[in-house]
């Protein structure tokens, strides 16, 4: 029986009522989703759950769009910095669906290992400094890393005033016109994931073309927001060869009792009631590596779900 039913002395708790229901629901499908990972022995049932999980969370955010046909990048841009460069490049996911990125170029010819660079909710996340460092030191050692901004966020700010120019949506380092952009996908049967994974997808393409990327030798990382992509990613791409998501994977039913907001292209229609948790994002990866960074205070993915994974 639902804990929220149980009266005593003829009175019932009704604060919180909708979320303690919710939770309920979700331990119960989470243990029956347990179970059934247990019971798979063979490879042949791996990789069947595997498939089913990938139509299901495909068919959840509306199918992925067309990428555009023209895989070209214009540079509008260029810095010299010691032992490395930095490219500023603008492209096209969907027929005039626009992109900007920057480019971090080591010095020699290569080729190259490629990292694809992929940002968690700030307002300007490829020209954060922490960012900015990463892409830096990455590139130092010897990797073309390629950083976008996400929908929302950077120089792709949206839902502004078209007298004044001011955000009409903003806050939260892209929260909240992600979940305006989000209401809009839900309401037309769709998902914002959808076209974040798109312009993953092709940014991806603007990276293993470049000559001096080794296009055997792929790889993707984020935190937070950017490590959600990267699983989301990996699940629909196999010409990712290793993946580094970071603070971005918990048990989910953990992550529903810190009562916590998400983020419209994290909350994927029908998860829990099909069973797919952050540790089939990852299983979808085998046998390529991974490497997952989890952080001891993380209000969003608590380290506790974490360590049950």
């Amino acid at each position: 029986m639902d804990s929220f039913q149980d009266g005593v002395n003829g009175y019932f708790d009704t604060e919180d009522q909708l979320s303690r229901y919710l939770l309920d629901r979700a331990a119960d499908y989470a243990s029956t989703a347990h179970a059934e990972k247990k019971s798979i022995n063979t490879r042949t049932e791996a990789e069947a759950r595997r498939e089913r999980i990938r139509e299901t969370f495909l068919s959840a955010i509306g199918g992925l769009p067309a990428r555009s046909t023209d895989r070209s990048a214009d540079t509008i841009g260029h810095i010299e910095r010691e032992g490395f460069s930095i490219e500023h490049l603008v492209f096209e996911s969907r027929p005039n669906f626009h992109v900007t990125a920057n480019c971090y170029v080591p010095d020699d010819d290569g080729p190259h290992p490629g990292i694809l660079f992929l940002c968690g909710h700030l307002e300007s996340p490829k020209s954060d400094p922490l960012n900015q460092q990463a892409c830096a030191e990455l590139a130092l050692n010897g990797f073309v890393v390629l950083i976008l901004d996400p929908l929302c966020q950077g120089e792709r700010t949206q839902y502004r005033d078209p007298d004044s120019g001011e955000a009409i949506v903003s806050g939260g380092g892209g929260t909240f016109p992600h979940i305006y952009a989000g209401q809009k996908c839900s309401i037309a049967g769709w998902n914002l994931a959808r076209y974040m994974i798109a312009d993953a997808q092709r940014a991806l393409d603007v990276l293993e073309q470049r000559s001096d990327v080794d296009d055997g030798r792929l790889g993707v990382t984020g935190t937070s927001g950017g490590g959600t992509q990267t699983l989301y990613l990996g699940l629909v791409d196999d010409r990712i060869d290793v993946a580094a998501p970071c603070c971005a994977v918990s048990e989910r039913y953990e992550q529903f009792k810190t009562g916590n907001r998400t983020h419209a292209e994290q909350a994927i229609t029908g998860s829990v009631a099909h069973g797919i948790d952050y540790d089939d994002y990852l299983a979808a990866l085998a046998p390529r590596p991974v490497c997952v960074g989890a952080a001891a205070s993380d209000r969003y993915f608590p380290i506790e779900g974490f360590m049950r994974l």
